[in-house]
């Protein structure tokens, strides 16, 4: 009795086995896309309440630091950018750090629920002496 479920237990598995590989080569991979194709870094995605995929990111256009967003509504199908976000403390030779992505899920303030907030460190081109702390707000 042992050794019939012994051999029934690995032709299962053997059954198994053999299929498996085409059940993961049946799935369709969706076509990979580059968001933005000069150097950048710190990429973020968040996926907002309504559905809607948010991508950030850090770069340098010329010597200045910028984020640059783009959104997605098709579950990632494809990308457009809409933000460009810059910075004064980021400008000639300034940089933008560490950016991220949140989507607040209650009001703040005068915030409503549901408002995006993009956040970095900023002006590391500044001398010491010059720095001071900033907040600023993009709508």
């Amino acid at each position: 009795m042992r050794r019939l479920a012994a051999v029934l237990c690995a032709t299962i598995l053997c059954l198994a086995a053999a299929a498996w590989p085409a059940t993961a080569q049946s799935v369709a991979q969706p076509e990979r896309q580059v968001l933005y194709s000069r150097g950048s870094f710190y990429p973020r995605v968040i996926r907002l309440a309504d559905g809607m995929l948010l991508t950030s990111l850090t770069t340098n256009v010329g010597r200045d630091g910028v984020g640059i967003i783009h959104a997605s509504v098709n579950n990632g199908e494809s990308f457009q950018q809409v933000a460009e976000i810059r910075d004064p403390t980021a400008t000639n030779g300034g940089s933008v750090c560490c950016a991220t992505l949140f989507q607040l899920p209650s009001a703040v303030g005068d915030l409503p629920a549901g408002t995006v907030l993009w956040a970095a460190s900023t002006g590391s081109g500044i001398p010491a002496a010059k720095r001071t702390s900033r907040e600023r707000l993009w709508a």
